[in-house]
């Protein structure tokens, strides 16, 4: 968000926020592969017969199934009142 406001002061290029876009997204991917290794690692998705891991397939799923409108107010939401 801050290299957003940076480039509407005109202080960085639309290519350099792009590009700094770009590198968040590519930490955040490794950051949740990490995360992923770590779980599968210490076996965690099978605790408690498997309902771990079976809650957590059920949240991700529950994600993929929002519509654009809420996916935006819950972005605005994480965004301006939880942080």
């Amino acid at each position: 968000m801050l290299s957003s406001i940076s480039w509407a002061n005109k202080q960085i290029s639309f290519s350099k926020m792009l590009s700094i876009w770009g590198k968040v997204y590519v930490g955040n991917f490794i950051g949740a592969m990490f995360l992923l290794l770590i779980v599968s690692a210490a076996g965690l998705y099978q605790m408690d017969n498997g309902q771990w891991g079976l809650n957590a397939l059920h949240i991700a799923q529950h994600k993929l199934h929002h519509t654009w409108y809420r996916l935006s107010l819950l972005a605005f939401y994480v965004t301006y009142w939880c942080v």
